[in-house]
């Protein structure tokens, strides 16, 4: 005898979890598309083993099609078929909402005994000077000598007050370019949020430059503006069967579910979609680059402008691209019901991305649990007001908005999003 635990639905690069109560038989079937396929858990009650199945080739095959309801399609189902449609389950472990290789998340601030964390210039190897602190831009990470566990810092990305540096890792050292700079705000902005991106069970980070000429380094990209509505390619020498790329602009990261495989290099981006304006806009204002603490409006560059000048530096330390040896980075996104400094959320994972949807920007979050929730809480951030919004265009901040002349909007006041990226296969 057998019963159904779980409904999978993976489309391209991202999978949901259902429960089977959510969905009947042909609910699930209705989901049948392009790109689409379909798994079911079911669990043996002889042997408590659990194995998910290829319910697209099941339906397809058999006249199983016909099941109304789980409990007819569990009394369907026989020893024979179970062993021939058994597959594997891309991310999960079958039967449960557990990913089997998750990209983990470290708190580097609060995780006790763990990490090293000083101020630093990459290039010249300084860190922790007092009198050179406004010289020593970059973050430096390494793992104490009592740490119990820990990541592999090779296969780490940082990540500083919602934004990623480009990680570079030298004798047994990591270092977030510009991570520090990142920290240099003094308002009410008061701990900074330092975490890490951990690929450790999903495979190697490689980093590339982004370039607008073409470069004989393998690792290099070339990006190239292909229309007025700001779509871009990226052009890549390894290949997408074998590497998953993660876009990083202006900190900013670009997963993909958001861009588009035009070829086996290829990928191209349609940037109107995505608020890398108001992320350039916050990031200005954490680099301190922005005003004064009397809370004068600032502005900031078109990002047009603001991307050529990074694709032709040599290194860039907030446009790159993390490219990772896996052929396929699953993706669950979760939408929160959310108020200022507080999101309720029904199903949690102590591994995932907490996105601000206004900024595609990470936060830091604790969780609570309490008899009927869980309440994540993150840190309270100061106002940033964006005046007169366009996605394109250079924009007019102010930190109090005491103008009438101009419609703004918080950017720090948004919906967020949940975000699960999983490894599919051993590494």
């Amino acid at each position: 005898m057998y019963t159904v635990s779980k409904l999978y639905v993976e489309n391209k690069c991202e999978i949901k979890v259902y429960e089977p109560e959510e969905l009947t038989p042909s609910e699930l079937q209705s989901k049948v598309d392009t790109n689409v396929r379909l798994y079911v858990s079911v669990k043996s009650s002889e042997t408590q083993d659990t194995v998910a199945l290829d319910y697209s080739r099941l339906i397809t095959d058999y006249a199983i099609v016909t099941a109304t309801s789980w409990s007819d399609f569990n009394s369907q189902l026989t020893d024979g078929l179970v062993i021939g449609y058994t597959t594997h389950l891309p991310g999960y472990v079958p039967g449960t909402v557990h990913p089997s290789n998750p990209v983990r998340v470290w708190d580097a601030m609060s995780t006790l005994k763990t990490f090293n964390i000083d101020y630093a210039d990459y290039a010249s190897g300084r860190a922790n000077i007092y009198a050179f602190r406004w010289n020593l831009k970059d973050l430096k990470l390494s793992i104490m000598e009592d740490a119990v566990e820990y990541p592999d810092l090779n296969r780490c990305v940082p990540i500083v007050n919602g934004f990623v540096c480009r990680p570079v890792y030298v004798d047994n050292d990591l270092y977030g370019l510009d991570g520090a700079h990142l920290c240099w705000h003094t308002g009410n902005h008061f701990t900074p949020e330092v975490q890490l991106l951990d690929f450790t069970h999903v495979g190697d980070v490689e980093i590339g430059n982004i370039h607008v000429e073409k470069h004989m380094d393998e690792k290099c990209v070339y990006a190239r503006l292909i229309d007025s509505s700001h779509t871009w390619t990226f052009t890549t020498s390894k290949s997408l069967y074998e590497y998953t790329p993660i876009i990083v602009l202006s900190g900013m990261m670009i997963f993909s579910d958001q861009y588009s495989i035009k070829s086996e290099h290829t990928i191209s981006v349609n940037l109107n979609r995505l608020p890398l304006q108001k992320a350039m806009a916050l990031r200005k204002y954490y680099t301190d680059d922005a005003c004064t603490s009397s809370g004068v409006g600032f502005t900031t560059d078109d990002f047009q402008t603001f991307l050529n000048e990074e694709f032709n530096k040599e290194i860039s330390g907030s446009c790159f691209v993390i490219f990772v040896k896996t052929n396929k980075l699953l993706i669950t996104r979760e939408k929160l019901v959310s108020w200022r400094h507080g999101v309720s959320l029904d199903s949690y994972g102590n591994n995932g991305l907490l996105l601000i949807d206004a900024t595609n920007t990470v936060r830091n979050y604790h969780c609570d649990s309490y008899s009927n929730k869980r309440e994540l809480t993150v840190q309270a951030m100061e106002n940033i007001f964006i005046a007169d919004y366009k996605s394109t265009d250079g924009q007019l901040c102010f930190i109090d908005n005491d103008c009438k002349h101009h419609k703004s909007e918080d950017i720090n006041k948004s919906s967020c999003t949940m975000l699960y990226l999983m490894g599919d296969g051993d590494e």
